[in-house]
């Protein structure tokens, strides 16, 4: 069952308003306005109140509520709803997912000052695991790894060389 088939798009007229870009500037920015599902699913408004804060034709939304990755979010934040409620938690996942425009937009600014830029390249390559080092077990380990040798005799004796590892 298609979850956008309960939405009643009311009165809502045609209207020209600019098509949104095709092809986002940002990787990390959708084809359709960022919170669009979570105002829906969570009921702002009316859904022709909602659109209409979007700038949304009714022609516009059909198309947006035929992406698969539209309606795979949709349906997300219905199931995050139906087994939390609207959580505290499920509010900052939100507002999160919001704020990926603004990291972006600070980490090109040039005015930004560069240890502000580093930590948001830092901390986006935490959220994404790219940190994380494969241990070969199918496990991820962040820790570092320190090998110490410790040579405890003369020159030329490997029996008093002692190997600490964390």
């Amino acid at each position: 069952m298609d979850p956008m088939s309960d939405l009643d798009l009311g009165d809502l007229e045609e209207r020209d308003t600019p098509d949104l870009p095709a092809i986002p500037r940002d990787p990390s920015l959708s084809p359709y306005p960022s919170g669009l599902a979570l105002e829906l699913v969570i009921q702002t408004g009316t859904p022709t109140d909602i659109l209409a804060a979007y700038g949304l034709t009714v022609t516009r939304f059909k198309e947006i509520t035929a992406l698969p990755m539209f309606k795979k979010e949709y349906a997300m934040y219905l199931e995050m709803a139906k087994e939390d409620g609207f959580s505290y938690r499920m509010k900052c996942k939100a507002q999160a997912e919001g704020m990926l425009k603004i990291q972006w937009d600070m980490v090109h600014d040039i005015t930004t000052p560069p240890s502000v830029r580093a930590d948001l390249i830092k901390f986006n390559a935490r959220v994404a695991g790219y940190d994380k080092k494969d241990t070969g077990m199918g496990e991820s380990d962040t820790r570092e790894k320190i090998t110490i040798n410790i040579n405890l005799g003369p020159e030329g004796t490997s029996d008093n060389i002692k190997t600490i590892s964390s």
